[in-house]
């Protein structure tokens, strides 16, 4: 049964090689995904037009730095001994944000051509995914706590 093109596909709008653009260019398609019990939350991002380019853009909650109160400052000190000179080692595109909560935020963003396609959508988050599993790693042996509740929604 052939479509009429372009049509709608839930937030997007398939033109007829497959390409998405969002339906409504005043908001941007989000999705998530689970990776290593945290919430990764991307956004598709438009830079002017929505036809001209955008940006995936990737967050998450990546861990919790310890409390002097629950785990003393040793503790708390090591993780900022790693995660000071870590934020110039980050790929391109790639921040570090740590919230009054002492919650530890990464946000990514990453170039992407529109219209584009799932493939590519799939594409990026993976890559990201592939790049961020040993920053989690490192994190977690110097006492970067877990995100309350194992998953966060929000960086």
């Amino acid at each position: 049964m052939p479509f009429a093109e372009p049509f709608k596909l839930g937030p997007f709008t398939v033109n007829r090689e497959g390409g998405l653009l969002p339906s409504d260019a005043r908001h941007f398609p989000t999705f998530g995904v689970q990776f290593a019990g945290r919430h990764i939350r991307a956004s598709l991002a438009g830079d002017g037009e929505v036809t001209e380019g955008g940006a995936l853009m990737l967050q998450s909650v990546i861990g919790r730095v310890p409390s002097t109160a629950a785990s003393g400052a040793e503790q708390r000190e090591q993780v900022f001994e790693l995660v000071r000179p870590l934020r110039k080692q980050l790929p391109a595109g790639w921040e570090l944000e740590l919230s009054a909560d002492h919650r530890l935020g990464i946000r990514a963003r990453y170039p992407l051509e529109m219209p584009t396609t799932a493939t590519a959508l799939v594409s990026v988050v993976t890559d990201f995914l592939l790049e961020l599993g040993p920053y989690l790693e490192l994190l977690a042996e110097s006492g970067l706590g877990a995100p309350v509740g194992g998953v966060s929604a929000k960086a």
